[in-house]
């Protein structure tokens, strides 16, 4: 079973990072279609248009969906001690 584990989550991190690589692509193109923004950096870009990485956006996602995973087994914890 931990094997069939292992398979799986490299599986899905291998086509999560070709999404991601995909994505990035059509951020960047997107963002250079703005009037003005062609010639500046991919960073700057989104600087000025007030968005963020894609790496940061996933970041804070996992953070969040770690925060939640804790507080249910915490809470858990409480209400099975009663």
């Amino acid at each position: 079973m931990r094997s069939l584990r292992i398979c799986y989550s490299s599986l899905v991190t291998f086509y999560l990072q070709i999404d991601t690589d995909c994505l990035k692509k059509i951020q960047r193109r997107a963002t250079k279609m703005m009037t003005g923004f062609h010639k500046l950096p991919y960073e700057l870009r989104l600087k000025k248009l007030k968005l963020t990485t894609l790496e940061k956006k996933r970041l804070r996602r996992d953070l969040i969906e770690t925060y939640k995973k804790m507080a249910k087994k915490k809470l858990t914890r409480v209400v099975s001690s009663y």
